[in-house]
């Protein structure tokens, strides 16, 4: 069984990554189940894509601590979805940060249920963000006591004058950096997310490689696009 994390922000392509992977496990005989959480993604949102691959899996979600695989198109959007991460697990994350729109950073504002942990931006303003944080879990209702404690402390420690990319460093055993320029000048942006995904499979994290994802994308991409997207794939940071 893989279980997999894909998290960015509206507009990276984090749902093409979990139909490439899907695709590209289904060619391979594998089962597969899956699960997105999109909240505001027009405007600039979280989305977190849930994979599982497999015999055994009775939910498309991935529970938190269990996650093999974490793939992150945005560094602060890694910090959030760490908690899925499970001891030893491989992340593999962009180092390229996105700010913030307003209304996402608004706890008043009906997009800020999407805020669970840090804001994006490469820069935590703790007090703002343990604040929001407190608020937005107040509200759920299916989060334990423990769960809110364990989100809080994560937050807290996060929120620091660091980075989020210090703090993941820090954080996971198993970091992939991946520097978003230099693949981009070599890529170019609009593939960027099939580069990172290549680099993932490329470690032999999944349970298939290259070629299946090439597959995937051969099936899944149209011709106008395709040509960029399976340069991107053969692409190394």
């Amino acid at each position: 069984m893989t279980n997999c994390i894909i998290t960015g922000v509206g507009g990276q392509g984090v749902i093409l990554m979990s139909r490439l992977i899907g695709t590209a496990a289904a060619a391979k005989g594998l089962d597969v189940k899956g699960a997105e959480t999109i909240g505001m993604a027009q405007r600039g949102g979280s989305v977190v894509s849930h994979i599982r691959i497999g015999d055994g899996a009775k939910s498309p979600l991935v529970a938190r601590g269990t996650a093999d695989v974490l793939i992150a198109l945005e560094p602060s959007e890694a910090v959030r979805a760490l908690r899925y991460l499970r001891d030893g697990g491989m992340a593999f994350v962009s180092n390229r940060a996105i700010s913030p729109r307003k209304e996402n950073f608004d706890v008043g504002n009906a997009s800020a249920h999407n805020r669970t942990d840090c804001p994006r931006n490469e820069t935590f303003d703790g007090d703002e963000v343990f604040a929001a944080n407190r608020e937005v879990l107040s509200r759920k209702e299916n989060f334990s006591a423990a769960e809110r404690k364990i989100s809080e402390e994560t937050t807290a420690v996060a929120s620091q004058t660091d980075t989020a990319i210090g703090y993941l460093r820090r954080a996971v055993k198993n970091l992939r950096v991946v520097d978003y320029e230099s693949v981009v000048s070599r890529c170019g942006a609009k593939a960027f997310n099939t580069a990172l995904l290549g680099i993932a499979v490329s470690s032999g994290a999944f349970p298939f490689g290259k070629d299946d994802v090439r597959g995937a994308l051969i099936g899944r991409i149209s011709e106008k696009f395709l040509e960029i997207n399976l340069n991107a794939l053969a692409c190394e940071n």
